[in-house]
Parts: C-alpha cells; sequence; structure tokens
C-alpha cells in the first residue's frame, strides 16, 4: 500500500514538473528532483505517459503535450452551478461552432453527475446547444482561435493578418497576447496583446484575424501589464486614458429595474423626488454604451455629455424620417 501510494505521488509530481517546465526535461532531471534511481523515475514516465499527454521529444527531454492534456479539478455543488450559469452565457453568446467548447461542456457535465445529477444534465443540454447542427461553421475562425490559444498558453509572439473594417484594408502585426475576451453584446472575442512597435496595447476582433502564424519567439507580459487595470475604464473591451463621464435619468417605470444589477463597476446611483433616478459612471469609449442606452427606448434621457445627447437626436429624427408615413 506504502509503495502505490508513492507512486501515485511521484506520478502527481511529475505532471506538476512537467507543466512547470514547458520546455522539457531529461529523465535525469526528473530523478533527481524526485530524489529516486533514474530507473524508478524512467518507469513512472512510462506508466504516466499512458494515462496523461506525456511524450518523449526529439531532443530526448520529456514534456506534456497541453493541447491534449487533460486537467483534474473538484467541485462542491455550489461551484458545479456557477460553471453551469457560465456555460449557458456561452452556448447563448457563441455564434460560431466551437467543437472544444462544446467538448468541455459536456466532459463538465459528466464529471459533475455523482455530485448534482440534475445541474448535469442541463449542464449536457448547454454542451448540445453548442453542438447544434445549425451553428454557424466556420474553420477558419477555429484555426484561427486553436492557434492564439496556443500562443497564450505558451507565451509565444504569433503574427497576425488582420482586416481592419474601418479602413477596409489588411494590417500585419506580431502580438504578445495578453488576454482573449468575450464580448456578449456583439457575439464575438477580442484579442489584447502587445504589438511589436507598438507603445499600448490593441484590442483586435477575432473573427477579422484572416491568418493566425505561431512564431518561436517568446513573449513575458511585463510587470504592471494588467489588462484588467486598463478595463476598469472600459464599458466593455475599448479602453483609453482620457475618459467621460455619462449622466443619465431612468423613468419611475424602470428605475426598480436599473437599480437591481450593477452594469458598470464605477456607477453612482441617486434617486429623485419623482420616482426617476440619476445615473452616473465614467467611461473611456462612451460609444461602446450605445446598444445599452437604446434598448431602454424612451425611458432614458442622456443628460451629459452634451454630444452624446446630441448624437442620440439626430438618430431619433432619423429614425422618425424612416418610419414616417409616405417616406416609403
Amino acid at each position: 500500500m506504502q509503495t502505490a501510494a508513492s507512486r501515485a505521488q511521484r506520478l502527481q509530481q511529475i505532471e506538476v514538473l512537467l507543466l512547470g517546465h514547458p520546455e522539457g526535461l531529461t529523465r535525469s532531471e526528473i530523478a533527481q528532483r524526485l530524489g529516486v534511481h533514474r530507473a524508478t523515475a524512467g518507469r513512472d514516465i512510462d506508466a504516466l505517459s499512458l494515462e496523461a499527454a506525456v511524450y518523449e521529444r526529439e531532443d530526448r527531454r520529456i514534456a506534456i503535450n497541453r493541447d491534449s492534456y487533460l486537467n483534474r479539478i473538484r467541485l462542491t455543488r455550489h461551484e458545479v452551478l456557477a460553471l453551469h450559469l457560465a456555460t449557458r452565457l456561452l452556448a447563448d453568446h457563441s455564434d460560431r461552432y466551437n467543437p472544444h467548447a462544446a467538448s468541455a461542456v459536456r466532459k463538465l457535465g459528466e464529471a459533475v453527475r455523482s455530485v448534482a445529477p440534475r445541474i448535469a444534465d442541463v449542464i449536457e443540454a448547454n454542451a448540445d446547444l453548442l453542438d447544434d447542427v445549425r451553428s454557424r461553421r466556420d474553420p477558419d475562425f477555429l484555426r484561427v482561435l486553436e492557434r492564439l490559444t496556443t500562443a497564450w498558453g505558451d507565451g509565444r509572439q504569433i503574427d497576425l493578418r488582420y482586416y481592419s473594417a474601418r479602413s477596409e484594408t489588411e494590417r500585419r502585426f506580431r502580438m504578445g497576447l495578453h488576454q482573449i475576451r468575450a464580448y456578449a453584446p456583439g457575439r464575438t472575442f477580442h484579442v489584447i496583446g502587445q504589438c511589436d512597435g507598438e507603445d499600448e496595447l490593441r484590442t483586435l476582433r477575432l473573427d477579422r484575424i484572416r491568418e493566425a502564424t505561431l512564431t518561436e519567439y517568446s513573449y513575458t507580459i511585463p510587470a504592471g501589464g494588467s489588462v484588467q487595470s486598463l478595463l476598469d475604464s472600459a464599458w466593455n473591451v475599448w479602453w483609453g486614458h482620457s475618459a467621460t463621464e455619462i449622466v443619465l435619468k431612468f423613468s419611475a417605470a424602470v428605475a426598480p429595474r436599473v437599480q437591481e444589477s450593477r452594469w458598470h463597476s464605477g456607477e453612482v446611483v441617486h434617486s429623485l423626488p419623482d420616482g426617476r433616478i440619476e445615473w452616473r459612471t465614467t467611461v473611456a469609449e462612451p460609444r461602446e454604451m450605445y446598444p445599452w442606452i437604446r434598448g431602454w427606448g424612451r425611458d432614458v434621457e442622456i443628460i451629459a455629455p452634451q454630444w452624446l445627447r446630441e448624437e442620440f437626436i439626430s438618430e431619433l429624427r432619423a429614425m422618425w424620417r424612416m418610419y414616417e408615413p409616405g417616406e416609403r
């Protein structure tokens, strides 16, 4: 029993070692770190290769194939629920077929069935949604996503050919990735990273990346390079060094609904005597809020900034002309 337990511990230690050393380790290095004979380490590596993505490279170093490595996690029922909610959002806001997402969600359902069978049923239904044959098939998008995932996971730079919708031209970037983020309002993903020759981080929409080529150049996120600190002033994914104060007034009819949710980390809400509320926040790019503001219709009034108010007035006039009788 002691021998079996010790071997199980060594196998786990080897996994941890290899995960911590993406460059790989020799059999002698592994034996030395475990404090065992090289032959013992060799038998452990052989055993581990049967159940984990462990392999020997051409340079005789032992490594883990991170693309096929299966993580092991333990979850409580409350953690399972949190992941169910996340997978449901993923299923609802994905507009392209992603077999990796469907497989991950299905495995999650299978893994938690013994703990929460009813939740597992719903999680597996989420996987079916992601696997729906009506989902948009886009092999180029999937290939780019896979290569971006590898670049981010391995800390490697990646060469990108990108289509700019604004200029209707293609540009090339060599980027070190900081994050891949989902953007629910647009049902898209965005890539945030550092491009060669640029001081500021850049955000690229993933479905506009026409080609992605991995390089052998490594990339380390610099100290203090947290993307989240930049996004604190963003409504979603657009940030900048300047910020604009947004002031809105919501009608009494929707005031309770607005107050039920926290829409932005910097929001401040004041109740008004007539039942309306004044809602304030500061964002880097107000135009990113347009869909949200429009969604409230006549129950929201833009108070500031004045230029934003005037833009919406112009838009409403254009809408009226479009629907005015006799215009067609």
